[in-house]
């Protein structure tokens, strides 16, 4: 949470979940809460740690990035 007049302290945390949102449920519209969680839980486990390319990454996945800086 952000101390008022402080708006840039969950800058990272804000982008996330706009990235989220876009990415992953945006547009979708689900039948039920199991069919959503399997959706974050697919774009969360399986996209964005694995294939997704982050730009402060250098363009490369954190599965990636973690496995170049071993």
């Amino acid at each position: 949470m952000n101390r008022p007049g402080f708006m840039n302290y969950n800058v990272y945390v804000e982008s996330f979940f706009q990235t989220l949102k876009t990415e992953s449920f945006k547009g979708f519209n689900f039948e039920s809460a199991e069919e959503l969680r399997t959706n974050l839980a697919w774009y969360l486990d399986r996209y964005y740690n694995f294939k997704r390319r982050h730009g402060s990454l250098g363009f490369k996945s954190p599965d990636e990035y973690e496995r170049m800086a071993a």
